[in-house]
């Protein structure tokens, strides 16, 4: 049941307006949680997809058409006012416009007491309807700005926003799809410099620095002394590979050859 608040109001020359209203929580979380879960069973249970709502292509969430914000209305218990608030119909150039607000609220003994607000508008001049001649769609447009002002007006009035969004039904497929949000392009890989081919003196083998690994800028008689079983792995790593039927190029093979040469001039 509704509460009713008892505060102060003044005639402040738009209308009446609260003086002395201090906005206080009146509902508990489990209350709220309880007609969340409620309007969430409604859904489920009543609401028809493809009728009362649909999925606009690249939209983050449901698009409520009219039949379901009519469905959702009686559901509430809910009516509506309209009202006209804007008219505009030039037959030279040609074009039209129309400005329509719906009231929605509960329907009482004196009518519906509105409870939310929605304008909505239509005219000639939108994509969908610029080859067409206004004259032959003023009626459909007069219609949409109605739809479009009850859908959102629904919306408020049943705090259904978190479920459906309104409108992009209307939009243009091709004004949908540009809007899409655009994936953060992936970071172009930078290409890595390819190490210069390591030269190996067949005199002094020992003497060849290697250009990569945790030795990189050592000789490989240094790495034989302090980390011997660094240029076993890598001989070993070799050989099963030469096993697997990979064919070393001739840099590597020296390389491997002068591997080989300094661990046999080295003792352990």
């Amino acid at each position: 049941m509704t509460e009713i608040i008892d505060v102060e109001a003044v005639e402040d020359g738009a209308g009446r307006a609260l003086v002395n209203y201090v906005p206080q929580i009146r509902r508990t979380p489990a209350q709220v949680k309880a007609d969340i879960e409620a309007v969430e069973d409604l859904m489920k249970a009543h609401m028809r997809e493809g009728i009362d709502y649909g999925r606009i292509p690249n939209t983050p969430k449901d698009t409520l058409y009219k039949a379901g914000a009519e469905r959702l209305a009686r559901f509430f218990g809910l009516g509506a006012v309209v009202e006209p608030v804007r008219c505009v119909e030039d037959w030279g150039t040609p074009f039209v416009l129309y400005v329509y607000r719906v009231g929605i609220g509960p329907i009482t003994e004196n009518g519906v007491v509105p409870i939310a607000w929605c304008e909505g508008s239509a005219n000639s001049k939108e994509r969908k309807f610029a080859k067409v001649a206004a004259y032959d769609v003023a009626n459909t447009l007069a219609k949409m700005a109605q739809k479009r002002a009850y859908v959102g007006a629904v919306l408020m009035a049943t705090n259904t926003s978190d479920f459906f969004t309104q409108d992009l039904e209307d939009l243009p497929r091709d004004f949908v799809q540009s809007n899409e949000a655009t994936p953060a392009p992936k970071p172009v890989p930078k290409p890595q410099a390819k190490p210069q081919p390591i030269f190996v003196d067949s005199t002094d083998p020992a003497s060849t620095v290697l250009n990569f690994g945790p030795h990189n800028g050592k000789s490989l008689a240094q790495i034989a002394t302090t980390d011997r079983p660094y240029l076993e792995r890598l001989l070993e790593s070799a050989h099963k590979k030469v096993e697997e039927g990979e064919v070393p190029s001739p840099e590597k093979l020296a390389l491997l050859n002068a591997i080989t040469s300094t661990l046999q001039g080295v003792s352990e």
